[in-house]
């Protein structure tokens, strides 16, 4: 069974419902995520600051212990220098033959014992620093593990927002924006599907308007009312006085019997092939300005072919009716240049004047291609 195109748009809208409540779910979830990644890059900066502080500390105990045992060094020297001296017999100077006496400050007590106590002291200020030390070193490689243990933390979910969430939050986007592409497809057509029917109903109303109208047998056509047709025959006079086929007091009217105009008391079919071309044509011309004058349905577009070209004028005779002035080409063509409703195209072989040439959009066809335009279709 085929669905109907309201029941496929439903599922599409309750599809594209999930898939942005999906969305919203993980774009929160990669939100949170983002939140902790900046919350560890400000931690991880904190952390190899103290790290910095901690080994610059370090480094400066490590330089004070060297100190340290440089002095006790020293010290030690000093002791040595002290038990050997002591093992020395007295003797006199080879050269000046003085005695060689020991310094009797280095023989004093009091010496030795400060010499003793400060060593006791840096012994102990040595210990205490080794003690700092250890607990500068135990930091600092607490210190490396914690940074270490956040870049880690902070590789997972940079690879986490690449590899996991993001192509699928992309990729649910992009099945949202098809979903949505469908549906206004899908709307297009359900909207090219109502004109359709609208415009279906419209002509089988105008089919069954004309079918109405057929003539059958023993059934006679129903005549148009004058209303109509006088105004028609207004439009059509106006513009036969406009190119001096008629006069003013000449009469226009519309005869139901025959379906057709009559110019000057006489039916149209009476007068010539020329006469009448240029008849038909008001004819036509009038309908398009009735129409527009009264907003009334029309294309907007007349197409006259060649009415000029069997028409003859004739010197005025007395008793004549149907005489016309001379200059009715050249008048016909000014009444077609005056006419502002839609567009009136015409081919003839009888040219305008100059004047005319200014007013209209004027084509010549040469009938040789390396002249100009050789004709209608190239």
């Amino acid at each position: 069974m085929i669905k109907d195109t309201e029941d496929i748009n439903t599922e599409k809208s309750i599809e594209i419902i999930e898939l942005n409540k999906f969305i919203k779910e993980k774009s929160e979830e990669i939100k949170k995520y983002e939140l902790d990644y900046k919350e560890i890059q400000t931690e991880i900066e904190i952390k190899n600051t103290e790290l910095k502080h901690l080994l610059n500390n370090n480094n400066k105990f490590v330089l004070l212990k060297k100190n340290y045992l440089s002095d006790l060094e020293r010290l030690e020297f000093i002791y040595d220098a002290f038990d050997l001296t002591q093992q020395l017999v007295e003797v006199e100077c080879p050269i000046c033959h003085s005695p060689m006496k020991v310094n009797e400050m280095e023989k004093s007590d009091d010496y030795y014992e400060a010499l003793a106590t400060e060593k006791i002291k840096i012994e102990v200020q040595l210990a205490e620093l080794d003690e700092t030390i250890k607990d500068l070193s135990d930091e600092i490689i607490s210190k490396k593990q914690r940074i270490s243990k956040l870049e880690n933390y902070k590789e997972e979910i940079t690879d986490n927002l690449n590899n996991n969430l993001g192509p699928i939050v992309a990729e649910k986007v992009k099945k949202v924006q098809e979903l949505m592409d469908a549906q206004e497809r899908i709307n297009l057509i359900t909207r090219n599907e109502k004109r359709i029917n609208k415009y279906n109903t419209e002509i089988s109303k105008w089919q069954e308007k004309i079918d109405s109208t057929g003539q059958e047998k023993g059934k006679k056509i129903e005549d148009l009312p004058e209303a109509y047709t006088n105004e028609l025959c207004k439009e059509i006079k106006f513009l036969l006085q406009g190119c001096d086929f008629i006069g003013k007091e000449g009469k226009i009217k519309y005869n139901n019997a025959t379906e057709d105009v009559e110019v000057g008391e006489k039916e149209k079919a009476s007068y010539g092939k020329g006469a009448r071309a240029i008849i038909n044509s008001t004819f036509l011309i009038g309908i398009m300005n009735y129409c527009y004058k009264r907003n009334l349905c029309h294309p907007g577009i007349v197409v006259l072919d060649s009415p000029l070209t069997t028409y003859k004028e004739k010197d005025k005779k007395d008793g004549d009716d149907e005489t016309i002035t001379k200059g009715t080409k050249e008048k016909f063509y000014e009444m077609l240049a005056e006419q502002k409703n839609g567009q009136i195209i015409i081919f003839d072989n009888e040219e305008p004047s100059s004047t005319v040439k200014t007013k209209i959009n004027y084509l010549h066809f040469s009938g040789d291609s390396t002249v100009g335009r050789k004709g209608l279709i190239p």
